[in-house]
């Protein structure tokens, strides 16, 4: 009984990250709706589940039932069926990712073109693919309460770890593809605990596995040093790469409201105040807290370039320095529910409603 309540409550935080931690509305996009318009706008037709993100400088859209990649000029380039309820899209480097939570279909993208297609034989919790190609998927197990499995770039199996006792909500495999870091959800008289296992896959040996209480960490990554980054309901923690526990930033009385991380940059977090304004923490993976900025609106869509921390909300678009200040601002026609730079970092896709906006920075 308490497994089943452990696996319920486990799946519900599975829900919140398939939508986003950051509370994203994505909209759904067929083919033979795209309208391009001047140098600004794409008109599209909208539905809550899908997802999207920047691809060596074109934007990728996931679909309930295809992934498609659009040009700065609104030429779709490449259209391929993936089949997902619950879509979860991620780049990293050359590689596109998409999963679907909750059910059991993956498939790995690069250049327009599949490397692998998989249906597994039990549902998908998370799924998160490194640099190199190399994959992390988290699913339910027989006989046991959760398992990742590692996949190399072909998409051959290379390691799997089960789990008895607890969920696991989030796995990600180090930039060298040595280590893997799991992110373990689980209850201990009633508490909420949330655990990471950082493991030597070679040696299949835990390195480190240390437990916090009353936090529910949803997310973790690696940077390009290896060292990983973990964002939970009510702190952030970081730790060196072999697991050894470095620092942790708590929210406090603030509510996380939405987060970007790049790998060489470091992380920043949009934080709501008990009068509904917002804060914004920029942070480096060598000082901790480098700055903070409190914003006189409210922000819900964040993302970043090599020097730039993009806001936007409440039809306000801001961008702060890497100092935290203010280096630009502008009113919009209105509120995006999504923003994405590109790669290049010299504009960013704005989705608002029905509309993709291409905006230059």
């Amino acid at each position: 009984m308490i497994m089943k309540k452990m696996l319920l409550i486990a799946l519900a935080i599975i829900l919140v990250i398939a939508v986003g931690l950051s509370i994203f509305l994505l909209f759904h996009l067929k083919g033979s709706n795209y309208v391009y318009q001047g140098n600004s706008i794409y008109e599209v037709d909208y539905q809550p589940q899908n997802q999207y993100a920047s691809y060596k400088n074109d934007l990728i859209i996931t679909t309930t039932t295809e992934t498609i990649a659009i040009n700065n000029s609104g030429k779709v380039i490449w259209q391929i069926p993936t089949t997902c309820v619950a879509p979860k899209l991620q780049v990293s480097g050359n590689y596109i990712l998409v999963a679907d939570i909750n059910g059991q279909n993956i498939y790995v993208i690069k250049d327009g073109n599949i490397l692998y297609e998989k249906t597994l034989d039990n549902t998908i919790f998370n799924a998160h693919i490194n640099e190199s190609g190399f994959l992390a998927v988290s699913t339910a197990a027989d006989g046991f309460a959760s398992q990742i499995t590692v996949y190399n770039a072909s998409g051959t199996e290379t390691y799997y770890y089960s789990i008895s006792d607890s969920i696991a909500i989030d796995g990600v495999v180090s930039p060298d593809n040595h280590s893997l870091a799991v992110s373990l959800y689980g209850t201990d008289s009633g508490q909420v605990t949330s655990t990471i296992a950082f493991i030597d896959m070679g040696k299949q040996a835990i390195m480190q596995k240390p437990s916090y209480t009353n936090i529910a960490i949803s997310n973790i990554y690696y940077n390009s040093n290896g060292c990983l980054f973990a964002v939970g309901d009510t702190a952030a923690i970081y730790f060196d790469k072999n697991g050894k526990y470095l620092w942790t930033s708590k929210y406090n009385s603030q509510v996380l409201v939405n987060f970007v991380f790049n790998k060489n940059n470091g992380f920043s977090l949009i934080l709501k105040n008990t009068i509904g304004t917002a804060t914004v923490k920029n942070f480096n993976f060598n000082n901790k807290e480098i700055n903070e900025k409190d914003l006189d609106f409210y922000p819900q869509n964040i993302t970043q370039n090599n020097s730039s921390v993009l806001l936007a909300g409440q039809r306000m678009f801001v961008s702060l320095g890497k100092s935290g200040k203010l280096s630009g601002n502008k009113s919009i026609q209105k509120d995006y529910t999504y923003i994405c730079v590109s790669q290049n970092g010299k504009y960013f896709y704005g989705i608002s409603g029905n509309t993709i906006e291409l905006i230059k920075i």
